[in-house]
């Protein structure tokens, strides 16, 4: 898992067998548990994207979506090198990633999981990202899906609070949406002015 933005994913409240038997049955190329908050906290979403959360209908198991938020996801190998492959050859996300960048991952990993970078990914508003207006669930187990949340296996998120949301690091952070945007047709082109206010710090 890749935790180096968020160090409030409290572990220990993932039911991990039953985790990875529905990861090993949907083989998900990128896969992430549906995220609840703490219970302490007066909001108890655990994620701005509606997409992500906790469904209590337990009919829903899961659904193929268009984000894995940085926070918690589990990357198949080949995909990983692929879309490591694709960003390290071309110097532009490098100069930012190197200065800290490392947001609008989630969307283009996505994009490159289900299309391989093949035209854009349209998107809804921040609380209904999704292929459609509800994503699809994933119900066939005989081909490989893209990106898929697991409602059945919740993850507690804690405090929600991403690290050092400021100065340099937001600057290079836009930059790096810009890239992924423009270039890998990760939303439609001109469709975001300001990738970093929808994807880092959404309004309520």
């Amino acid at each position: 898992m890749f935790n180096r933005q968020d160090g409030d994913i409290h572990l220990k409240t993932l039911n991990w067998q039953a985790f990875w038997q529905q990861v090993k049955l949907l083989k998900p190329k990128i896969t992430q548990a549906a995220t609840i908050g703490d219970i302490n906290e007066e909001v108890n979403f655990g994620t701005v994207h509606n997409v992500l959360r906790y469904k209590q209908d337990p009919r829903l198991i899961a659904a193929e979506v268009p984000i894995v938020e940085i926070q918690s996801p589990l990357i198949e190998v080949p995909t990983w090198v692929k879309f490591r492959n694709i960003v390290s050859v071309d110097p532009e996300p490098m100069e930012q990633i190197e200065q800290g960048g490392e947001t609008c991952f989630d969307m283009a990993w996505c994009h490159l999981a289900r299309t391989n970078y093949e035209g854009d990914q349209g998107v809804g508003g921040i609380s209904q990202i999704a292929y459609h207006d509800w994503s699809p669930l994933v119900t066939d187990t005989s081909k490989q899906h893209g990106c898929t949340v697991l409602y059945q296996t919740p993850i507690v998120h804690l405090s929600k609070r991403t690290i050092g949301m400021e100065g340099r690091f937001q600057i290079v952070s836009k930059l790096l949406c810009r890239y992924f945007r423009l270039k890998k047709g990760v939303v439609p082109k001109g469709g975001l002015s300001n990738p970093f206010e929808l994807y880092v710090v959404p309004k309520p």
